[in-house]
C-alpha cells in the first residue's frame, strides 16, 4: 500500500468555506460540496451522497475551497469550478489551494484588501494569483491564522517515574464505610508505561510495549468522567486502574511546531478515528486515513488503490446535555460509492 502523503500531496488551506451547511448539527459538513475520489488511476469528484459529478480525469485533485478546486492534468496544475469547468487552465508546475488573504495596495497607506489568493510556480518563479489567474496589485500578503490551541504536559499531576525511566499512574479513589463516612485512598499502578503524552480535556495517551491506550486523567483525581461521578467503593473493596492498550499505532501531526497525537489510530492492519475520550468515531475498516489540515474531512483508502473522502457528523452539545450518557453519537458519511 502506497503512502497517502505520496499519492495525495495537495492539502486544503482554507479556514472556512462559503458553502451552505446542512445545519448547525453537522460538524461543518456541506451537502453542496464536492469530494475527490479515485477508483482506478485518475481522480474525479462526487457529491455528498457519492454520486459522480465530475468524471475521473485528473492526476491529482484537492478539496474545493471557496468554490474552486486545484487539480493536475497532463502534469500541470490548474483550477476548476464545481461545474467541472476550467477557471484557470493547467499551466503551472506547482500550485496551492486558494485561500482568503489580506494584502496592502502599493499606493493606499494602511488600506488592506481581502481577496482569494493562491501561490503558483510558472516554471520560472513562485508568484501569487487571484481567482481570475491575474497577479494581485498589492504587496505584503498576510494570511489569517487558524489552528488549535497548544496543549502543555502536566505529567507530574498524575504520574511518577520509575528508576528505569518508565512511568506509573498515580490515582485516588474513596472508600465508603457507611452512609456518612468515607476516606480517600492514594494508590499507584504497576504498569511500567513507556510514554505518557498529555492530550486535551484531561486525557492522556499511554504507550506500553508498542501498544497505545487513551486514559482519563480525571481518574487520577478520583473522578469517573464517563459516569460523571466520584469514584466511591465499599470499604472492603479495591479499585484498580486498567487502561486498555488496544491500539497498534497512532498518527501524529504538527501544531505550532510541536508534534502531537492526532485522532487517527490503528487496530491490527486497519485504521479508524476516536475522539478525545477514546470513543470510536470512525470504525476501523480503512487501509489508511489522512486528515485534512482544517475541517472534519478525511481522505481514506477504502480498498486497495481506491480513495475517497469521509465526513463525521456528531450530535450537538444541547442534545448530549439532555441525556445521562455524556458521550457523543457519530455518523460517518462516505462521499464515494463502493463497487
Amino acid at each position: 500500500m502506497k503512502n497517502l502523503l505520496i499519492l495525495f500531496v495537495i492539502i486544503s488551506f482554507g479556514c472556512k468555506s462559503n458553502e451552505t451547511l446542512i445545519g448547525d448539527n453537522n460538524n461543518g459538513v456541506s451537502m453542496t460540496n464536492l469530494y475527490p475520489f479515485k477508483y482506478d488511476k485518475l481522480w474525479g469528484y462526487a457529491d455528498f451522497h457519492g454520486n459522480t459529478i465530475i468524471n475521473p480525469q485528473f492526476e491529482e485533485a484537492a478539496l474545493f475551497s471557496y468554490g474552486i478546486a486545484l487539480v493536475k492534468k497532463d502534469n500541470l496544475y490548474g483550477y476548476i469550478s464545481n461545474k467541472g469547468h476550467w477557471k484557470i487552465k493547467p499551466k503551472y508546475i506547482s500550485a496551492e489551494t486558494f485561500i482568503l488573504a489580506h494584502y496592502r495596495r502599493k499606493n493606499d497607506d494602511r488600506i488592506t484588501t481581502k481577496s482569494l489568493i493562491a501561490k503558483v510556480n510558472n516554471g520560472t518563479r513562485d508568484i501569487y494569483i487571484n481567482s481570475n489567474g491575474d497577479p494581485p496589485k498589492g504587496e505584503r500578503i498576510t494570511y489569517g491564522a487558524c489552528g488549535n490551541g497548544r496543549t502543555f504536559p502536566r505529567l507530574d499531576e498524575y504520574s511518577i517515574r520509575n528508576t528505569d525511566g518508565t512511568y506509573e499512574l498515580k490515582y485516588k479513589y474513596y472508600k465508603l464505610k457507611n452512609d456518612t463516612f468515607w476516606h480517600k485512598v492514594i494508590d499507584t499502578t504497576q504498569l511500567s508505561i513507556d510514554t505518557i503524552i498529555q492530550l486535551k480535556y484531561e486525557f492522556a495517551l499511554l504507550k506500553k510495549d508498542s501498544k497505545y491506550a487513551v486514559y482519563s486523567t480525571d481518574v487520577s483525581k478520583g473522578y469517573d468522567v464517563f459516569k460523571n461521578e466520584r469514584i466511591i467503593i465499599p470499604v472492603d473493596s479495591y479499585y484498580t486502574v486498567s487502561p486498555k492498550f488496544i491500539y497498534d499505532d497512532v498518527k501524529f501531526k504538527m501544531i505550532y511546531g510541536e508534534e502531537v497525537p492526532s485522532s487517527i489510530y490503528k487496530k491490527g492492519d486497519k485504521w479508524g478515528i476516536i475522539d478525545i475520550r477514546g470513543q470510536e468515531m470512525v470504525p476501523f475498516i480503512y487501509n489508511d486515513i489522512k486528515e485534512e489540515k482544517y475541517g472534519s474531512r478525511y481522505l481514506v483508502e477504502f480498498e486497495e488503490e481506491k480513495f475517497g473522502y469521509i465526513s463525521i457528523i456528531s450530535e450537538s452539545k444541547n442534545v448530549i446535555r439532555g441525556r445521562e450518557n455524556i458521550g457523543y453519537k457519530y455518523v460517518v458519511r462516505e462521499h464515494f460509492k463502493r463497487k
